[in-house]
């Protein structure tokens, strides 16, 4: 499947070994399976015939060694063992769980922080491309679905593995009656499969579209909430809200009944599939008492390979859901690979001061969706200490010159230089020593503080109100209760 080279590409060495650890588990674990529904058929064949007990070498055996010969002691002492076989199995199957579920949580974190830091690693001009929604739903939504995907994989090899087993058990004890049986199942899954691929995958990619334009139309609402109190459109935006939760809800519905519906039809294929080669073993002259200790012990296989085979159909379902979300993780974590093998830019300490002049160079520029660039042969020069103002109609370009002149945008031709050198070759440089107060001021959910160091690794109080200070806020803040850990 070419969703299993995806997932092989996303996880790094440490993680494969980590889901290869899952697999032998689930390989352990299937063998419990095996040995707990044929330790228990056993000792219902005690039951059936105790004369059992001196003729079969097994349970010949299982007597020698408990000095268990009486059919009552017999009975005890299986009893005994039957109990602690399915403890130590549940306790295994706990434990698989628990090493399940802490790989799936601790690389589900791992995995979101890479894919973070790829967006926050990419130029300017990505995050104009992308909206911030489209990038939350694929750090939080396709990361997800991600690990849904690897889950379902892990539990359907147990699964797998299970029914192989309970197949084999069944095939040692009659070998026509396991083949009809098998087949059935086959055909089954396979169109099982085949019907419900393309509705699964397009239900995925529905509720991937779907969730984006949720969060969109919320982030919308609340970002907007004065203009939108002020204009009376709160319908609006509910109305498309509510359009977007639809087509959640629909997705979520194919989702939820192609994933249900296969156990129905398995269980009326097991019965069907169960009864018809007891009609058939019987027509061929099979001896009905013989093949009565069989179908015990196929009607017990079944009651675990049903649930098993279910199962398989459900996380079979749940990783077609999640192929588009993996898909767009696969080619969202290339982009890493591809800026590591073109190297990383260094950041130093130091600063690009400005002693003379910046100066644009016959600047072009044009954003990768136009059509025309937004200007051509475009040049300033800006003396130290002098005062520009940037003038001109809407779209004409004021902003992106301003982007280009902090080294936000790359021009496609021309140069930008403080002093003669180039701003593009000394990002971080040139950073460290540029000011930038944007039209829309952002503020992050949190203290006064926070908001004006923003993100700097060493926070100075002293350093704080001189800025309060030259902004002529340090008497208003230090008026509010909090002070400083005010939140905004």
């Amino acid at each position: 499947m070419d969703i299993l080279k995806k997932v092989n590409r996303i996880l790094n060495r440490k993680q494969k070994a980590g889901f290869f650890v899952n697999v032998i588990f689930a390989l352990i674990a299937a063998v419990f399976e095996l040995v707990g529904v044929s330790a228990l058929m056993s000792f219902v064949n005690v039951f059936l015939d105790d004369s059992i007990i001196e003729t079969d070498f097994l349970y010949r055996t299982f007597a020698d060694f408990f000095n268990v010969h009486e059919i009552k002691s017999f009975i005890l002492c299986f009893s005994l063992s039957l109990i602690a076989i399915y403890v130590v199995k549940n306790l295994f199957l706990m434990l698989r769980l628990k090493i399940q579920i802490d790989y799936i949580y601790s690389n589900k974190k791992l995995v979101a922080m890479k894919l973070m830091k790829s967006y926050l690693d990419q130029d300017y001009l990505f995050h104009v491309e992308h909206s911030a929604t489209e990038l939350q739903r694929n750090v939080e939504k396709d990361v997800g679905n991600f690990f849904v995907v690897i889950s379902s994989l892990i539990s359907a090899l147990v699964e797998i593995f299970t029914f192989i087993c309970m197949m084999i058990f069944m095939f040692v004890n009659d070998v026509i009656t396991t083949l009809l049986l098998g087949g059935i199942f086959g055909v089954a899954f396979l169109i099982i499969i085949k019907i419900y691929r393309k509705h699964q995958v397009q239900a995925g990619a529905d509720a991937r579209e779907a969730y984006k334009d949720m969060v969109k139309w919320i982030n919308q609402s609340f970002g907007g909430i004065k203009e939108l109190k002020v204009l009376n459109r709160e319908n609006f935006f509910l109305d498309n809200f509510s359009l977007a939760y639809d087509k959640s809800n629909r997705a979520a519905k194919r989702m939820s009944i192609f994933s249900n519906y296969p156990k129905y039809i398995t269980e009326i294929l097991m019965i069907v599939g169960l009864l018809t080669t007891t009609i058939i073993r019987i027509s061929m002259g099979v001896e009905i008492k013989t093949f009565a200790t069989t179908l015990s012990a196929f009607a017990l296989a079944a009651v675990r390979i049903l649930p098993a085979f279910n199962r398989i159909s459900e996380h079979m379902s749940s990783i077609l859901y999640g192929k588009t979300s993996v898909s767009a993780l696969d080619e969202d974590l290339a982009q890493i690979d591809l800026m590591n093998s073109n190297g990383s830019r260094e950041k130093g300490d130091s600063a690009l001061e400005l002693n003379n002049e910046l100066s644009v160079n016959n600047v072009e520029f044009k954003y990768p969706e136009g059509d025309y660039p937004i200007f051509t042969g475009a040049s300033l020069n800006i003396k130290k200490n002098q005062s520009v103002a940037l003038i001109g109609e809407s779209g004409s370009g004021k902003t992106t010159m301003a982007d280009i002149m902090l080294g936000l945008l790359k021009p496609v031709k021309g140069t930008v230089t403080v002093d003669g050198i180039d701003i593009y070759e000394n990002e971080d440089a040139w950073h460290r020593a540029v000011g930038y107060i944007p039209q829309m001021i952002y503020l992050i959910d949190d203290t006064i503080r926070s908001n004006i160091a923003f993100g700097a690794s060493e926070i100075n109080d002293d350093r704080i109100w001189e800025v309060l200070k030259d902004a002529q806020l340090d008497e208003f803040v230090k008026g509010l209760s909090k002070g400083l850990d005010t939140v905004v």
